[in-house]
């Protein structure tokens, strides 16, 4: 799902397919001729913000379900308890969650298995991802030396993307309204 196209949000096929299209993506470049010889196969990481911050979560070792994210949009079309099939991808050496959703992630034991060095930014202001959703890291890794967690005083949601153009600033368009600082 994208903003052209975001029919898939709140579905389970998408929270399976986006993992699996990052896996996908490694897989073709460490196989492509042009870009095989530029990979640090020890070196790589997955960047997400939002959403992308579920996805590398599951990539990384987690182990999401639906059970709580029901509770936290009741407009999901998801509307049954389940456990999301996603795969680890032991590629992935390192993530960085910025903004993270992680309520898929508050099962007990959800985040267990992750176990790879985790650089997580949360925005103070942030009204999409509040600060529970760092929490539930926080709380499920077994391992809470491999997070470094930095919360961006005044940010929001979208204070972690690139600036946008000056004529795509306007009070109807909350991703190019960041604060000031």
């Amino acid at each position: 799902n994208n903003r052209n196209d975001n029919s898939r949000s709140g579905t389970l096929e998408n929270l399976q397919d986006r993992p699996r299209h990052i896996s996908q993506s490694i897989d073709f470049l460490i196989s492509d001729p042009h870009f095989k010889s530029m990979i640090d196969m020890d070196r790589i990481s997955v960047i997400g913000h939002s959403l992308g911050g579920y996805t590398a979560l599951a990539l990384a070792g987690g182990k999401p379900h639906t059970q709580h994210q029901i509770k936290y949009d009741p407009h999901n079309t998801i509307k049954k308890s389940q456990f999301i099939e996603v795969s680890r991808d032991s590629r992935v050496k390192a993530i960085v969650l910025l903004a993270p959703a992680t309520g898929w992630y508050a099962s007990p034991n959800a985040l267990s298995e992750v176990n790879v060095p985790i650089l997580m930014m949360s925005g103070e202001h942030d009204t999409m991802t509040p600060l529970l959703h760092a929490d539930i890291v926080k709380q499920g890794l077994s391992d809470l030396s491999k997070l470094n967690h930095h919360i961006i005083k005044n940010g929001t949601h979208f204070s972690f993307l690139s600036p946008f153009p000056q004529e795509m600033i306007s009070p109807q368009f909350p991703p190019g309204n960041d604060p000031i600082g």
